[in-house]
């Protein structure tokens, strides 16, 4: 008897948190954009730090023999590198934004005490907080999912009672994993 009064007030304790929504292409934008700087921040740091170092020592080698056009060439060809390790990822999130304009893209959600699982047009996904890291945005709440797939909750379409508890679950099942603001 008291083993099943103890079961009742385990359930009773967490209630799954339900969400639905609809996300427009500008949430998606800001989305990608977020995660793909976030991504590979250090990776981009130090690829930058390098190639402004290759930069430089081949237009001080330009600076004293202006006849070295390998020299030439290849401090243009750093500084084009340079600019595409910053501007690709603006370029994946610009072309997510494009493909998910004119699209109606609902998504429910619900938050467990184990796992959470995110209903979208192309199926069921069953996550796992192990799994998972979050950022919060100011108009957002970012999912990243083993660094593969991506989803977010825009704060405008969850009420504050709930986005406060969903906020609680993930710092409490996430850690450090978890970047609020």
């Amino acid at each position: 008897m008291d083993e099943n009064i103890k079961e009742n007030e385990n359930e009773e304790q967490f209630q799954p948190l339900y969400i639905k929504f609809t996300l427009n292409p500008h949430e998606i934008y800001a989305a990608v954009k977020t995660a793909q700087f976030r991504r590979n921040r250090v990776l981009r740091m130090v690829q930058t730090v390098l190639l402004a170092i290759v930069f430089f020592l081949y237009i001080q080698a330009v600076w004293v023999d202006p006849t070295y056009v390998t020299g030439i060439i290849l401090s243009i060809l750093s500084l084009f590198v340079l600019a595409a390790v910053w501007l690709v990822p603006l370029f994946q999130a610009r072309g997510a934004f494009k493909q998910a304009s004119g699209q109606a893209l609902d998504f429910e959600m619900e938050f467990d005490d184990a796992d959470y699982s995110v209903t979208e047009s192309m199926g069921e996904s069953s996550l796992y907080y192990h799994e998972t890291q979050a950022v919060e945005t100011d108009a957002l709440i970012l999912l990243i999912v083993r660094r593969s797939k991506l989803f977010c909750i825009p704060k405008r379409a969850v009420e504050e009672q709930t986005l406060q508890e969903i906020r609680a679950l993930l710092k409490d099942k996430l850690g450090d994993d978890y970047k609020g603001k």
